[in-house]
Order: C-alpha cells, then structure tokens, then sequence
C-alpha cells in the first residue's frame, strides 16, 4: 500500500476514533470504601426491619380507620377529611370541599358503588412513638372494600399539621386531589390480574387525567418558590424550566433508566410493552415502598412523576389510553382476568407495543437506541473527517516534494 495511503487511512481512523470517544458516557469515579463494623450492619439491618414493620402497621392503620370513616360519612360517592391541627379559616375549608365535589363531579362514567376519600392527616398518624419511619411520605393510594363496599382513598399525609394553612393546602394537591382513584370511581375494581399490575407499580400510569402537563416555568430559588406559593416539587429544589430539554426538567433521566426504556425510545414494541409491564422495572425506588405496598392494602406510594419509566408522562399513560379507545373498551381491559398484554390487545384489538411506540412519539420523540452518532452531529463528525483528512494530504505533500 502507497505511503500516501497509508498516512490518509490513519488519518481518518484517529477522527473515527476520537468521534467515537465522544459519544462515550463519562466513566464512573472510584469512591473509596469504608467497611462497617459487624455491630454496626446487625444495627442497621434490625433498624430496617423495624422501619418496614412499623410502615406496614401504619399503612394498615390509615386503612382501618379512613375505610370506616369514608363508609360512614360518604356522600355521593365522596369522603375529604383535615386535620384537626390545621389552621384553616372555614372558608378555607369549605372551597377545598367544593373543588374536591367538583373533581369528584367531573368523573364519567361513574360507577356509583365506589367511594372515594380525600385526607390529608398527619404524618404520625398511627405511628409508635419514638420509632423509625421511612415510607408513606408522600401521596398514599389505597383501595380495598369494607362492609361489601369497595373505596379507594388518597391519603396526603402532612409533617406538620399544625401549619397547614390556606396555601400549603393548595400546595398538597396542585393537579387535583382524586388521582389515581379516578379510574376506580370510573370502572369500578379491577380484575385480580389488573389490580396485582397496579400494585407491582403500574398504579403510576393512573395518577393524571388525560391532557394533564407538568407546570412550566422560569427557574427560582426556594424562597421564591414558598413565596408564590408553588409546589412541593419547586420547594424540594425540582422546580422545572421552561428551557430545558425534555418536560421542562432541567436533567432528564430517561436516558439513564435502562436497556428497556431506551430500547422504547428507540422505538422497539417489545422494549416499550416490557418497561410497563416488567414489575422489576416499575419496583418503586424509594426507601421501603414496595415492601409497604406488597405487604397492605396500600396500591401505590408517591406521585410517580419523578420515577421510571417515562417521567412526567407516566400518570396520563392509562387516560391517553381510554381516550383513544372509549370507556367501554376500556372497561374490558380494567376487568379482565388475562395478563396485561394479552388483555390489552383483547380489550383494544392492537399490539401493547405497538400502541406505546405511537403514544411515546409525540410526548417524547424516539431516538436512536444503542451506540452509533445522532443525525444531528453528523455534519461535525464529516467536517471532523476531512480535516484529519486535508492533513494527511499536506504531509504527504510536503514529504514527496521534500
């Protein structure tokens, strides 16, 4: 092979390496380790259980006593409770109620047997003192039947009751207070097969009626945010911006959630059908959760927004879904005794894959999955080529006429 050649080659294999250099991910940094003493992982490990024992009696606690007390004091259908603590003017109190009646209101179909309760309580609520609690902090789903009577609740429970007021108030349910329970008000319970998918986490893709979309707006401080009065999220520091990338967060992690999940942007049926359906993929990631969940009547923790698969776009999945098909169909879906892709397809007459790769495109776009360079960045890589290709020719050059 001529020397002229040989020096071009190279030159286009280092930028084909440098380019591929590029689009590696950033390498893991090595944190040092510092072993525990034998003591102190037996401390830990009694700790963790008890925080798990102590969050299941909890969870079945708040069960026992919001069951009893939506039965008995349900009417039409809806059951809200406060605290006692709150420092709420009566009309405080009674715009809360009536914008819960009118949610409760705009439920159709509505299947008239099912109660739903609204409470926001305290924290401690059937808590041992002096014990450790880790789960059931944030929005708590529960649904069950007491006396024949089936119910579905969300629980808000508050730190510090004492200091809920008018605008914390607001704050605890933003995007309004039903939820999840909306399907159940709907369509009544679910199927055993259904209602164990839900549990193994796909209660997420119920928290939101279609249409929903995350608040949008410029970054600010914490102080900001407890000023305006904005939500939970802004005040943890999640606040959202209107120019970030994708759902206006300013870090998506969608990238980072997995084979399946990006398998799905990529726009594969099958990646798409499992990361909505594999229960070690939606295994809720905070604390205990998915112990509390598995082990009371406890549905679903959190508010999913921040969780696997898709984020934001996680709670209006099964909304979008009885949208495009009709409450009837959907109906069929929500009570049948088949696994979810097999009754997906029964109930809709299409693939599950096929349906989220065309649900997923609009919300987020699909993107190229595996390694290989965007279309985006090809110009740059073909500019990068003839560049190192343009030297290589100039030392050639230079060489023959030298």
């Amino acid at each position: 092979m001529a020397r002229g050649m040989k020096a071009w080659l190279g030159a286009v294999g280092i930028g084909l390496a440098l380019v591929a250099a590029s689009t590696l991910p950033p390498s893991a940094t090595d944190v040092p380790e510092h072993p525990k003493t034998p003591e102190r992982v037996r401390y830990e490990q009694i700790r963790a259980g008890m925080q798990r024992a102590h969050d299941v009696l909890r969870a079945e606690r708040w069960t026992d006593s919001l069951s009893g007390l939506a039965v008995e004091t349900a009417v039409g259908g809806l059951a809200s409770g406060l605290p006692a603590e709150a420092r709420l003017a009566p009309d405080a109190v009674a715009e809360w109620k009536a914008r819960l009646r009118a949610e409760s209101a705009a439920i159709e179909p509505r299947d008239p047997r099912v109660i739903v309760g609204v409470y926001v309580q305290p924290l401690s609520l059937g808590a041992v003192p002096d014990t450790p609690t880790g789960s059931l902090l944030n929005r708590v789903t529960i649904v069950g039947t007491r006396n024949g009577e089936p119910y579905c609740l969300q629980v808000l429970p508050f730190m510090r009751p004492d200091r809920l007021d008018e605008r914390s108030l607001r704050r605890s349910t933003p995007d309004g207070a039903v939820g999840a329970c909306r399907l159940y008000a709907e369509h009544g319970l679910p199927s055993a097969r259904i209602q164990s998918w839900l549990k193994a986490g796909g209660i997420r893709f119920a928290a939101h009626p279609s249409g929903w979309a995350p608040i949008v707006h410029p970054p600010q401080t914490r102080a900001d945010a407890e000023a305006s009065g904005r939500s939970a999220l802004d005040v943890a520091g999640l606040g959202w911006s209107s120019d970030a990338p994708m759902f206006g967060l300013r870090s998506s992690r969608l990238f980072e959630a997995g084979a399946q999940v990006q398998g799905c942007l990529g726009g594969r049926a099958r990646a798409c059908e499992r990361a909505v359906t594999d229960p070690e993929l939606l295994r809720p990631t905070l604390g205990d959760q998915a112990y509390v969940v598995a082990h009371s009547s406890v549905v679903g923790t959190g508010t999913y927004e921040l969780d696997r698969p898709f984020d934001f776009m996680n709670g209006t999945l099964l909304a979008d879904l009885e949208r495009d098909f009709g409450a009837e169909a959907f109906d069929g879906f929500w009570k049948s005794d088949q696994a979810v892709p097999e009754a997906f397809e029964a109930a809709f007459g299409t693939d599950m894959g096929d349906w989220l790769v065309g649900w997923v495109k609009p919300k987020i776009g699909l993107y190229g999955a595996g390694p290989g360079v965007p279309l985006d960045a090809l110009p740059l890589c073909l500019v990068t080529l003839m560049v190192f290709g343009g030297v290589a020719m100039l030392v050639q050059r230079r060489r023959a006429v030298g």
